[in-house]
């Protein structure tokens, strides 16, 4: 099941918990030559994730958890037409903390496109959430 629940940490913005129990393939350990990278606070980046390094060639991992590296935040590039703030990846529990770029301001946002993140072969969305709504920054609940 994929639960999603937001939450609001002192003054920072809201943060979108994509919590994914379902697991279509367990999560391995870096791939043989792909050492772990790290981009400010987040440690630890590896399979299926890996961060995009100019400097090197890629290291095999799927367009789909690739990571560039922005001012020191990790940001998950191919994500639909949307890019994602990537706060922590958490290997034991099979989850991850994401912002969506799009929703970086104050206010009480209401998405009208999907935000799926695109995720095959590692992640399966449960058919118990087929249809999810998201509210960002809300003190009080919107009027429409």
């Amino acid at each position: 099941m994929l639960g999603l629940l937001m939450l609001k940490l002192g003054g920072l913005s809201p943060v979108l918990l994509l919590l994914v129990s379902s697991i279509a393939y367990p999560i391995k350990p870096a791939t043989a030559g792909c050492e772990a990278k790290s981009c400010g606070r987040v440690t630890n980046v590896s399979h299926p994730f890996w961060l995009r390094d100019p400097q090197q060639p890629p290291c095999g991992g799927l367009t789909s958890f690739e990571l560039s590296c922005e001012d020191g935040l990790p940001i998950l590039v191919s994500s639909y037409n949307s890019s994602y703030y990537l706060h922590d990846i958490f290997y034991g529990n099979k989850s991850f903390w994401v912002r969506n770029k799009n929703f970086d301001h104050e206010g009480c946002a209401i998405p009208n496109y999907d935000i799926r993140v695109d995720l095959p072969g590692y992640f399966r969305v449960s058919a118990v959430n087929t249809e999810l709504r998201f509210f960002y920054n809300c003190s009080t609940p919107p009027s429409n």
